[in-house]
């Protein structure tokens, strides 16, 4: 049976999520999705539930939902990269990754990961590093690959640029698991281009107010509806309120020393609080040329929830967000041969990677419509579709 794994967010699932998912599985037999939990790469909340997500995710062609976990939920690119991709590599049954790409070229990507591992480029980039102060270090790596080997097409799209990140964990690790770029056919998430509609837009569509039918698939938007008459969708605007409460009330002192801060960001995070009145103010407070509105995001839960950089070395679990009957005779497999924990119960399981993940969630409940009880995601079962 060949196994592919689809690293994805899915908030919400959409026709591009569709198509990618349709295409994967005209050549493979299952689709395991690993999939963001409450929090998503750029700092926000998932729109629904991670169980109501992996439901529309299952009738769109997944056969397995397994979570990909906070904090890589949450991470930059190269930890998000590295969660999702070491737990497709430790559940011992994957033959490929595949992703939305915009150049549809793996071996495009494949190339730039190797050079960007190689011990010229990491003597460059040191060298270039060390000459700037203030240049962002997005702008320097970039920089720096074009100095050495031209320019290049994949570094041009968000989704071929976490390939990248994909490639080179694969390669760090020995992994014989193979790459497959689905050429994408929606637009990016500023709304251009031609084809399907972002993800983004879709989000803003929804939390407007706005006719949101004609962007989904049926099973997506009926995910939504329900979500709506229960006062489940989130919203991270929601979340100011209590993160302003820490901010402004707590022993802040050893925030900067959180993952993806430092002293820096931490003060301007600290002084956008205390002025600020809702959280895009605050992150548009604390933003700066070095600091993208979605690396202040992170920062500032980062800190808040604690997390440090020992705690995105390496994923240890995942939980079982969803599955149908080929996924369940997967999941037998996996149980037995799989080199990290494969949660069913969240109840029944205790680890310090864990115990982090339960204090998102419960940040996660506040951004709700109707706020829900702090431990609700612990206590639910996977959904399971005949």
């Amino acid at each position: 049976m060949k196994i592919t794994a689809v690293i994805c967010e899915l908030s919400p699932f959409h026709f591009g999520h569709e198509y990618l998912f349709r295409r994967v599985k005209e050549e493979s037999d299952a689709l395991i999705a690993v999939m963001s939990g409450g929090f998503t790469e750029r700092g926000e909340v998932g729109i629904i539930s991670k169980y109501a997500r992996a439901r529309a995710a299952l009738y769109g062609g997944a056969d397995l939902v397994l979570e990909l976990p906070f904090p890589f939920s949450m991470s930059g690119a190269e930890k998000f990269a590295l969660g999702g991709v070491d737990i497709a590599r430790e559940l011992g049954c994957v033959d490929e990754i595949a992703f939305g790409s915009e150049t549809g070229d793996a071996g495009a990507i494949t190339q730039a990961a190797a050079r960007l591992l190689s011990p010229e480029f990491t003597r460059a980039l040191a060298a270039k590093t060390g000459l700037s102060h203030t240049e962002p270090f997005g702008s320097l790596y970039f920089d720096t690959y074009r100095e050495l080997y031209g320019d290049s097409a994949i570094f041009g799209g968000s989704n071929d640029i976490l390939a990248v990140s994909y490639a080179k964990r694969l390669i760090e690790t020995g992994s014989k698991i193979k790459l497959r770029a689905v050429r994408r056919c929606w637009k990016s998430f500023s709304g251009e281009g031609d084809g399907f509609l972002s993800a983004s837009e879709i989000r803003r569509v929804i939390l407007s107010g706005g006719d949101y039918a004609h962007l989904l698939p049926d099973y997506s938007a009926r995910e939504i509806d329900a979500a709506m008459e229960r006062g489940g969708i989130y919203d991270t605007e929601r979340l100011f309120a209590p993160l302003a409460a820490i901010y402004r009330i707590s022993d802040t002192s050893g925030f900067s020393s959180a993952y993806e801060t430092g002293d820096e960001l931490y003060n301007r995070i600290k002084s956008a609080f205390a002025d600020g009145c809702s959280f895009s103010d605050v992150v548009d407070k604390a933003g700066a040329k070095s600091y993208s509105p979605s690396k202040v995001r992170r920062a500032m839960i980062f800190a808040a929830l604690g997390v440090t950089g020992w705690d995105v070395q390496k994923a240890t679990y995942t939980t079982v967000l969803g599955a149908n009957r080929t996924g369940c005779e997967i999941l037998k497999s996996i149980k037995k041969t799989a080199g990290i924990a494969v949660v069913t119960k969240p109840a029944d399981h205790a680890s310090h990677a864990y115990s982090i993940a339960q204090k998102a969630e419960a940040l996660v409940a506040l951004a709700r419509r109707m706020p829900a009880p702090s431990g609700e995601m612990m206590k639910m079962s996977p959904v399971i579709i005949e």
